[in-house]
């Protein structure tokens, strides 16, 4: 896993992952903020690496492959009981 942070637009649940300059980048949606926050951080390696650090430390305590199974066996033993 590499240490890059992501680059969103602000859609759907995505502040539930990214914490805007933390942990990535939340942008407008359009070519221009895209390519100015690019530009910005290939001139910015020092925030592009903390920011970085940041997103893996996010991804690899929230969104590891155990977590994944288990929320989604707790899922379906909900659904089960429902039905």
């Amino acid at each position: 896993y590499f240490s890059v942070p992501t680059i969103s637009t602000d859609v759907g649940g995505i502040r539930e992952f990214i914490d805007d300059e933390k942990n990535g980048f939340i942008i407008g949606s359009s070519e221009f903020d895209i390519a100015s926050k690019i530009k910005e951080l290939i001139g910015s390696p020092k925030i592009l690496l903390k920011v970085g650090v940041e997103a893996k430390k996010t991804t690899s305590g929230n969104f590891t492959m155990e977590i994944f199974v288990e929320k989604h066996r707790l899922a379906y033993k909900k659904l089960l009981k429902v039905i």
